[in-house]
């Protein structure tokens, strides 16, 4: 005997979704909208992800940005720049 998956409840579950969200609503960034975000340009966001200055995270072959990690880790950065 096979289970089936009832269709009707699976679309209850995944609407309201979007697949680059997650569950407490905080969006995943575009390089485009977190350089426009930070007042860089994507050049810079792409030598910063290059050098591991900030780190993306990958949906396959797509890379997006936690915003509040990306400020997190420039934080630190830049306090660890200010005690050298």
């Amino acid at each position: 005997m096979v289970n089936v998956i009832d269709p009707g409840a699976t679309t209850e579950f995944f609407q309201g979704l979007s697949l680059f969200e997650n569950r407490i609503g905080e969006r995943y960034l575009t390089s485009s909208e977190l350089a426009k975000f930070l007042g860089m340009s994507e050049h810079t966001i792409r030598a910063w992800r290059k050098f591991r200055i900030i780190t993306p995270i990958q949906f396959g072959r797509s890379v997006r940005w936690l915003l509040r990690d990306v400020l997190e880790e420039l934080t630190k950065r830049r306090r660890s720049n200010e005690k050298s």
